[in-house]
């Protein structure tokens, strides 16, 4: 096939971040439809950016035209029923085995039939069909999955209709067939049962089961009684941010902190940029504190008896660290910050936990295995509404170093009104609340967001949350994990 050389080529338009890796999965069916659309009345550099999107699209396709007649038009697929018998994985991790490249050899073409096989894949117009299928898509997305992707469609419906149809297990025959089964208990305990029916009954049968449920919400509830008497809240303890507190906060930072330089990007929920909260030696104090402690980052869940614990996450590989060693709360610049995320955020310093360094190495390709991303997610931490510090109210999150041209790792906020990306820039910083103004012990869901991956350089930053009440004493006598 054609190859198109464009070394740094990227352009944004509004929410559309468009690299020369939006062509690693091409789509000879797609030709004929405008690739992208340009928005009403698009800026100059934005009209330039979608034409060449569609040049790009229209070479490759005038292509396939010329030198391979009619390889655009659809082909007539299999029967489902016959794609059935042939199509199969029967090997773990297929999807990770795709993105890296594993699909050109022949023993994983037959261990991941189903993932890597065209004929397997026909009738579906990208290659993550079946992931997205099976995770339950073809009933969330149905108006582009039933169109985009209708073999995977078709198995996810044949598949869900063979459980419907088979005899209900026992109590004792359910098992958790997902690879990291803590996930499971921690997802179910959030509601995944639920909101993600097919792919949960799928992969988390046990923790789904009401006998299973019921009995980790009396673990979990003996576990709360007991936490609650080794970690009482002293008496006369205050929130640190009441109803309706949140609209002066805002205000102030930006009639009394012009030396940061705030920018009130988003007003409800309130979202600010700071142009200047740190100073360069400032943010080079934090890298290198952070520099040769950087571990794998994790979520949180809960155990089997009901206790919080760090979980692995599909949603989170970046690396990290905190800051909490002498060393680093001891350095008058990082005390500096601390101060000032305080003053800013009329928080006590002893609110805020300590400050967690995170690392994104660069991606060597879109999908790929080793990059480092964050996806959508909230700070919010539900479960913290049960412990002595409280909930997360804000979160103040520091850029530490330039990324090149084109690097991309981004802080996207993906559910306001106006979706909205803040490039990473040496000593910039944003600020966000996590809770709802009027009640702040309740999460905030326009303020999700997500770390986009590095495609150039490494990016380094820091996340600062700031919790109701004292996280800091409650961390020393064990009482935030509990």
């Amino acid at each position: 096939g054609p190859a198109i050389t464009h070394y740094g080529l990227h352009c944004h338009v509004r929410d559309y971040h468009f690299t020369k890796y939006d062509y690693s999965d091409f789509d000879v069916n797609a030709c004929g439809r405008i690739f992208f659309r340009p928005p009403q009345r698009p800026s100059p550099r934005e009209r330039l950016c979608a034409e060449t999107i569609n040049t790009l699209n229209d070479a490759l396709c005038d292509f396939y035209a010329r030198h391979c007649g009619d390889a655009h038009e659809p082909v007539a697929c299999p029967p489902h029923e016959q794609m059935g018998e042939i199509c199969a994985n029967t090997v773990d991790n297929c999807e990770t085995l795709r993105k890296t490249g594993g699909c050109g050899a022949q023993r994983t073409r037959e261990g991941c039939a189903a993932t890597c096989s065209e004929t397997c894949r026909c009738g579906d117009s990208h290659p993550s069909c079946l992931a997205w299928a099976m995770s339950g898509e073809c009933v969330k997305n149905a108006a582009f999955m039933r169109t985009q992707c209708k073999s995977a469609c078709a198995r996810a419906d044949a598949d869900a209709e063979a459980r419907a149809a088979a005899p209900p297990l026992a109590p004792g025959q359910l098992v958790d067939t997902w690879k990291t089964p803590s996930d499971c208990l921690a997802w179910a305990s959030s509601g995944e049962c639920e909101n993600n029916e097919q792919f949960m009954r799928s992969n988390c049968a046990l923790s789904c089961s009401p006998e299973e449920r019921a009995a980790s919400e009396e673990r979990l509830a003996a576990a709360r009684a007991e936490y609650w008497k080794r970690c009482p809240r002293p008496p006369g303890a205050e929130p640190a941010l009441a109803p309706g507190e949140m609209n002066r906060t805002i205000e102030r930072i930006l009639s009394d902190f012009g030396h940061l330089k705030p920018e009130l990007v988003s007003a409800d929920p309130p979202v600010v940029l700071f142009h200047a909260f740190l100073s360069d030696a400032e943010a080079d104090a934090f890298v290198a504190h952070g520099k040769g402690k950087y571990s794998e980052s994790r979520g949180v869940g809960f155990d089997k008896d009901g206790k919080m614990t760090d979980v692995k996450t599909e949603i989170r590989t970046s690396r990290h660290t905190w800051c909490q060693e002498r060393n680093c709360l001891a350095d008058p610049l990082v005390q500096a910050v601390q101060e000032r995320v305080s003053d800013v955020s009329r928080t006590p310093v002893t609110n805020g936990e300590f400050a967690q360094l995170v690392y994104y190495h660069a991606c060597p390709k879109d999908g790929g295995a080793s990059c480092a991303f964050y996806k959508r997610h909230s700070d919010y931490i539900d479960g913290d509404r049960q412990r002595i510090q409280g909930v997360r109210i804000y979160t103040l999150f520091m850029y530490l170093n330039d990324l090149p041209e084109g690097g991309g790792g981004g802080t996207r906020f993906t559910d306001l009104s106006t979706p909205i990306t803040f490039m990473p820039e040496k000593g910039k910083a944003v600020f966000w609340p996590s809770v709802l103004a009027d009640q702040p012990d309740t999460i905030d869901p326009r303020t999700h967001h997500e770390a986009l991956p590095v495609w150039a350089g490494e990016k380094f930053g820091a996340n600062f949350w700031i919790h109701q009440y004292d996280f800091r004493t409650a961390h020393h006598a064990g009482c935030t994990m509990g």
